[in-house]
């Protein structure tokens, strides 16, 4: 099976109870033999983390204006969802989520 995770921030300081989690599950999958990639808009601690145990971590970066806006590459991020059998997708309340659902509904 090959998953994508997608959560708004890898950042274990600022990303809350959905990075936390978004980590946990990337490590259990890949130990059950799952092929996991993470993207997220903001990295940090855990997105090192993942790196380290050679879970493939994409970090989008964004732009601060009224509302975060992730920097999306749509070609990168569609060949990242066009390659996993299953997207989960952590808190829907961002850009980044709503781009990976549309693409995978795609």
């Amino acid at each position: 099976m090959k998953a994508l995770l997608t959560t708004i921030s890898l950042n274990g300081e600022r990303g809350g109870g959905t990075a936390q989690r978004t980590s946990f599950l990337a490590q259990h999958l890949s130990r059950l033999g799952a092929k996991v990639e993470v993207v997220a808009v903001e990295g940090g601690t855990l997105a090192d983390e993942l790196r380290s145990t050679g879970i493939p971590t994409h970090v989008t970066g964004s732009l601060r204006m009224r509302y975060q806006l992730p920097l999306l590459n749509p070609v990168s991020l569609g060949e990242l969802v066009q390659r996993a059998d299953v997207a989960h997708v952590m808190g829907y309340w961002n850009g980044l989520s709503a781009a990976v659902c549309a693409l995978a509904y795609r």
